[in-house]
Order: structure tokens, then sequence, then C-alpha cells
């Protein structure tokens, strides 16, 4: 026994040696499943849950940067993203702002919008989303098609907007491990005045969003109110 574990240790060492040499020498080590994202200025931003009218074409304001690593078929499984990172877009894509709105809130590149995902600096809802007016509806969406099942009264959008607008912005790791229910979930799109629309995700009982947003009470009530009028 004491034999084959003086043989054993070695060979666990050479394996370990020859994993580790394999996944050091060349990314991706696993298949990864990317969310549409770029990084610039510190923010992060997606295009995955955002929806564009037909035909729309951003018009574009100053370029801010632009794309300096494609991360989908190079980056490994542990990469952090960082400024200049983007899912799909290839490097040297070039980024702008997007006329109109400012940049800490949507920028487009490659033909796309991209809207923000995560601001650490932002402290509440109106660094996270300065969407003051900026905002044509608040619909609801189905949790099963993402379908349009209601859109907010103009009295109800607006009470809406100016409890998110002061609501508090934590890491979104704050809430990572909280237990939620699928019967608490709820998506919420807004839809801006250029036709873009973004979707966001609360969750109705623990009044808080993906986003890291904690909401105030009067804006629990507000969506709650509105949640009753769907059929």
């Amino acid at each position: 026994m004491q034999r084959l574990s003086r043989i054993a240790l070695p060979l666990i060492a050479i394996f370990t040696m020859a994993a580790c040499t394999q996944f050091s020498d060349g990314c991706p080590d696993a298949a990864i499943k990317w969310m549409d994202v770029l990084k610039i200025n510190d923010i992060k931003y997606q295009h995955d849950f955002v929806e564009e009218p037909d035909g729309f074409i951003p018009v574009k304001g100053k370029k801010i940067g632009e794309v300096s690593y494609q991360m989908a078929d190079n980056a490994c499984s542990g990469h952090k993203t960082r400024n200049g990172d983007a899912a799909f877009l290839p490097k040297g894509t070039e980024i702008y702002e997007v006329k109109g709105y400012p940049s800490s809130l949507m920028v487009t590149a490659g033909g796309r919008v991209f809207v923000v995902d995560e601001n650490k600096e932002a402290e509440k809802g109106s660094d996270l989303y300065p969407v003051q007016d900026k905002v044509k509806n608040i619909i609801f969406r189905s949790t099963e098609d993402d379908t349009i099942i209601h859109t907010f009264s103009e009295e109800a959008k607006n009470s809406f907007l100016k409890e998110w607008q002061a609501a508090e912005v934590f890491d979104q790791q704050k809430f990572a491990h909280e237990k939620t229910t699928e019967s608490e979930r709820v998506f919420i799109g807004v839809e801006l005045e250029n036709g873009v629309v973004f979707r966001v995700t609360y969750w109705s009982d623990k009044n808080f969003f993906s986003d890291g947003t904690k909401g105030t009470p009067e804006l629990q009530k507000v969506i709650k109110d509105e949640l009753v009028k769907v059929k």
C-alpha cells in the first residue's frame, strides 16, 4: 500500500500539471454562454434585454472608445470583464454615444444599442438609469413569452419613475442569495422616446431589481397596484 501511494502521488502531480498547462496555454477553457455585453469607462452595458424598433438606426453622438478585446472564443471561464471588452463585437469596433441620451444610460456599437447593466458608481436609480423626461411608457412583459401584457397609466408611470429614480442602488451580489420564486418575478419594460425598450427584472415581494436597486415602499405599492390590473 505504501509503495502504491508513492507511485500515485507523482502521477497525480503530473496530471495536475498537465491540466494546468492545458488550461493556461489556450482559452476559452470551457463552453461559455456569453451575454451580449460590452464595458467602457467603468460601465457595463447589455443588449440581450434591449428591443429596438424595426428599421431603427441609432443616431451616433461622440465617439467614446472602441472594443479592444472580444471575449467570445478568446476569454477563459474566470475572465473578469474589463474596459474595452465586448462579448461578440470584434476588436476595433467603435463605440458611440446615442444622440440625445447620456452615455451612462446607453451607447451604440456595431449597429446595436447597449443599455447600462452595471455602474458601480451609481448610488440612486437616477444615477444608474438617467431617464428623466425620456420615458414614453412603462410596461409589464410576460415572463413566459416577453409579450406586452399591460401599459401603465400616465399617472402610474410618473409615480413609478419618481420612486424608481429615488431608489437606492446596491451591488448586485447583495441580493444574489435571496430566496425568490417565479411567482414573485416581474418583467418591467421601459420604453424610451426613441422607441428603444429595455427590460428590468423585479421581485415583487422582496422589492428589489436584478440590477441591485432596492425599491422604496411607495415604488412597491405602485407596481403592485398595476399588477392587479393585469388580466
